[in-house]
Order: C-alpha cells, then structure tokens, then sequence
C-alpha cells in the first residue's frame, strides 16, 4: 500500500488525486510541539474519510522545548477519537532541539506512553503510536533502539524524505505487531497540490 504525509505548508490538497494514484493512505500532522496546531489537519481529517483515503495523524516532537507530556495530550486533543480503520499516530522526531541522545530518548518513551495509554482508554484495545524511520542519522540511531531496544515502545517504521513537499511510504505487515513502512516511489506533487 502506498500513502502520503501533509502538512499545512502543502497548501490544498486534491484528495481525488492522491487516491486516483495510488495512494490509499495519508498522515496528516496534527501539531507540533505544544503550542502549534496544523491549521489544515480539521480540514484533512474528514475529507480523507469521505473519499476512501485510510488516515493517520502524526505529531512533530520538540524533545528539549517542549514538555512530552503536554505535547501528548495536545495532540490528543487535536486528534480527538480514533475511529474504527484509523492508523495509529505517529510521532514524528526529526529535530533533537540540542538535547542529548537519553533525553530525546526519555521524551520521545513519556510522549509514547501518553499516547498509548490515552488510546487504550478510548477504545479498549493496546494500540502503538508509530515511530518513522528515514530521519537524519543521529535520530534514525536514537528511534531504532526506542523501537527495537524496547519492544514494548511502538511500532518502527519507514518513512523516507521524498520531495520537499511531501514523503510517500508503502505499509507493509511484519511477522509481529508492527507496521513497517518503507520507500517506494515519488510522488507527482504537481498534481496533488496546489498553491491557492
């Protein structure tokens, strides 16, 4: 399966597009450290619905500006309820705010953690928020030990930097509870987004 992310700086988004290319699934950032909230993702978020689109949020982790806990529950806010065919969210860490490796480490677990406790009370099931995997190398260092030093962290990922307006990823099933996404292809944004 191939998908995109977005964000606000995207501008619009031809939702009939992306799913007449192949696309079945989109993250859309919901926040970003504690205070920004994506003025789009209330617009993404029902429209992927309506045409189809599976969808996901992610959240653009500041692991030294910003306390983990607080961003976890703003995103949460921002998100509101999963719904059943909803991806599990994402954090997003690709920035170390010029914290050292453990407290990237540290903040990145208390994010997870909020997030999956938060998501067990809603809907009664264990769900793993997802850890991307393609960032620059000192993070994609600090991500694999969060997703294969401790298994209990979330699921790993992959998800590669394909243009600058965009990353495509495929999902594929592993043998265990996890997601991985990998690269797959480029996507023509031209005729997916738009400036207006």
């Amino acid at each position: 399966m191939y998908g995109i992310d977005v964000f606000e700086g995207d501008g619009r988004v031809d939702w009939m597009a992306v799913k007449n290319s192949g696309k079945t699934f989109a993250f859309v950032r919901a926040s970003e450290g504690v205070s920004i909230k994506d003025s789009a993702f209330s617009k993404h978020w029902p429209i992927l619905k309506m045409n189809g689109i599976i969808r996901g949020a992610y959240h653009f982790f500041h692991p030294l500006t910003s306390d983990p806990t607080k961003q976890a529950q703003e995103f949460l806010k921002t998100l509101g309820k999963l719904e059943p065919g909803d991806l599990p969210p994402v954090i997003d860490v690709e920035i170390t705010d010029g914290a050292s490796a453990a407290t990237v480490i540290r903040g990145a677990k208390e994010w997870l953690g909020v997030v999956e406790t938060a998501l067990q009370q809603q809907t009664g099931k264990k769900i793993k928020p997802i850890i991307p995997f393609g960032l620059p190398i000192s993070i994609r260092t600090l991500l694999r030990f969060l997703a294969v030093g401790d298994k209990e962290t979330g699921s790993f990922i992959n998800m590669e930097e394909m243009s600058p307006m965009c990353r495509v990823c495929s999902i594929e099933p592993t043998s265990t509870n996890s997601t991985r996404f990998r690269k797959e292809q480029r996507v023509q944004s031209s005729r997916i987004f738009s400036r207006s």
